[in-house]
């Protein structure tokens, strides 16, 4: 009888090495790729800006922070630690990601083996280093690659033998979901569906010591919580949990406008410095008063309410929507260098979400009773499918979960190929007509191409601003006004182009339809004031400059330009007042600045 040869079993740190070579070298090549071929490599979008200049303004050594949180913390500070171990080189920042997003399909590996099997982990981790959406996000630099892998860790970390009354394991589980919950908001009700879990699902519970489960537990993610709410208190004035952003967020995503995915308000600036400047701006207009960050949130959570009490039919049909969209590959989601990459997206995304969401969700009831730890990654589908309802939908946040989805498509397709191995027709009719049906109830949506061509001559024209080219933003803004032609910033922004090229007339122009459009836009009302000093007319520059001054009491370029304008015409004690209250705020400028004000000084 011929010898039998047992087939030796691959060693599994060959495969986590390959996993992450493949992973690594896909999201290295496309890095390179856009770094040769996309235009705004270096003009990244004004969300990664604002994580980015947040990050730097904490690496230079401001770590407690000078105001209420406005965004979620967690990844600016991350990111702030990456800048100083890179010396502040954000190639070797982006270089870090781009590791991080190949371990995550390493961690991804690591926990569809523990919940499923070895080969559904495999084909997963496969999925995840050759998928177009996570390589994009890894090579965008923002939350999504460091929230995956926290989420990662956390089922992980259940999917062991956790589940016992291990008070030390408990707490540092509840840590690790707190510092979570600083840049994910659903980790929340991950919590609070994992403790309905723990006291229903699972008997034994019943009669272990819950305060060795649950108090543990509650007790990390409130030291992380309850921290952060003091810094605020101590810094900001108020007790904010974690960022005074929530209210506008539910704002933006329940109200007469509402389409369910992200649309931003016109009546706010698109940068999110811009936003966070102008939400509170218009609601002390509103209000007559100054109000704190968190009065600020209640204000737009109040107005969100309002509309829901005063429409509920609209509402939930709103509601509706989210779910569908929830489930459909719709690139009304992306955000703008997602679009503006959309030509290549269509030839390297072989596995796109179209595909993937029906295969996951039958790969979920599939795997219902067979598997009792993939409650875990259900409980996390279920939280960002909340955390949708409640807000909106994105890409950006609907990729946090992405690799969950591909964990069930993978045990999917293990089990059409068993089903075509052993030839159970039956199977498989009911896997084509499942998949038919889906994609019939929740067809891809595609964004409206003008929009992004509105998006590309908008970022093109900025582009040329940065190059001093006048002209040629000019062409590229007029042609995204021939898009948009009421679009607020865009009018602002070929005034900035025309008052570069020393147009002032047009400049001025373009500002005051812009100004007309939304009367708070303090960018326009300040640059409108500056080409009145160009022209020789104080006055106007004064009074613009002081609607300025009265969104932004402690803005210094402000005070600033109003001591200048006052000592050119020779009003010193204006001039004065305001030299004074500038210096009051920054000191150090007082002898650089004593020149500009040489005559008023000297008086």
């Amino acid at each position: 009888m011929p010898n039998k040869t047992k087939s030796t079993p691959i060693n599994p740190v060959w495969l986590y090495t390959g996993i992450f070579l493949l992973a690594f070298c896909l999201r290295l090549g496309y890095q390179q790729f856009l770094k040769a071929h996309y235009l705004f490599y270096s003009s990244p979008s004004s969300d990664v800006t604002y994580y980015q200049d947040w990050a730097t303004e904490i690496a230079k050594g401001n770590w407690l922070g000078d105001k209420t949180f406005f965004g979620l913390p967690l990844y600016p500070y991350f990111l702030a630690v990456l800048i100083r171990l890179a010396l502040g080189h954000l190639e070797i920042v982006r270089l870090f990601h781009l590791i991080l997003g190949a371990f995550n399909c390493v961690l991804l590996f690591a926990v569809g083996k523990k919940i499923f099997s070895q080969r559904v982990g495999f084909l997963a981790a496969i999925l995840a280093a050759s998928n177009f959406i996570l390589i994009y996000y890894d090579w965008l630099m923002m939350p999504v690659t460091l929230l995956i892998s926290l989420s990662l860790f956390l089922l992980y970390y259940l999917a062991s033998d956790l589940l016992k009354d291990r008070s030390r394991e408990w707490l540092l589980f509840g840590v690790i979901a707190g510092l979570a919950v600083l840049g994910d908001g659903k980790i929340i009700f991950f919590l609070f569906l994992l403790a309905l879990s723990i006291l229903f699902r699972w008997p034994y519970f019943w009669k272990a010591k819950l305060f060795k489960i649950l108090l543990p537990l509650a007790l990390g993610t409130a030291m992380i919580l309850g921290s952060v709410a003091l810094r605020n208190r101590l810094i900001g004035g108020d007790w904010t949990a974690i960022s005074a952003q929530s209210g506008l967020s539910f704002y933006t995503g329940n109200n007469p406008l509402a389409t369910g995915v992200y649309d931003h308000p016109a009546f706010l600036r698109p940068s999110h410095q811009g936003q966070d400047e102008d939400q509170k701006i218009i609601a002390e207009k509103i209000a007559r008063r100054q109000l704190s960050p968190q009065e600020i949130s209640q204000f737009w959570q109040d107005k969100a309410v309002q509309f829901i009490r005063q429409h509920p039919e609209q509402y939930l049909r709103l509601l509706w929507r989210k779910t569908r969209l929830f489930l459909t590959d719709t690139e009304n989601a992306h955000d703008a260098d997602l679009l503006l990459q959309g030509q290549w997206q269509k030839t390297l995304d072989i596995n796109p979400f179209g595909v993937i969401c029906p295969l996951a969700i039958f790969g979920i009831l599939l795997s219902l009773r067979k598997y009792p730890a993939a409650h875990f990654p259900n409980l996390l589908i279920i939280s960002q499918w909340l955390m949708t309802s409640i807000f909106f939908l994105t890409t950006r946040h609907r990729a946090t979960v992405l690799p969950v989805f591909l964990l069930y498509e993978a045990q999917t397709l293990f089990w059409i190929v068993d089903s075509l191995r052993t030839k159970q027709w039956r199977r498989l009719g009911i896997i084509t007509g499942f998949v038919l049906s889906f994609l019939l109830l929740f067809p891809r949506e595609q964004a409206d191409p003008g929009y992004t061509d509105f998006i590309r001559f908008s970022k093109t024209g900025t582009i040329y601003l940065q190059r001093s080219d006048p002209q040629k933003a000019q062409a590229a803004f007029q042609n995204a006004l021939n898009i948009r032609p009421n679009d607020s910033t865009t009018l602002y922004n070929l005034g900035n182009a025309y008052l570069q090229a020393g147009n002032y007339p047009l400049a001025e122009q373009y500002f005051e339809k812009s100004i007309r459009i939304c009367p708070h836009n303090v960018d326009a009302l300040f640059n409108m004031a500056y080409t009145f000093e160009q022209t020789n007319q104080p006055q106007r520059a004064i009074d613009f400059y002081q609607q300025v001054l009265h969104y932004q009491p402690e803005s210094l370029d402000v005070l600033f330009r109003l001591s200048q304008v006052y000592n050119q015409v020779g009003q010193c004690e204006q001039a004065l007042h305001y030299f004074q209250r500038l210096v009051d705020q920054n000191p150090s400028l007082t002898e650089a600045l004593k020149p500009y004000l040489k005559g008023c000084l000297a008086f």
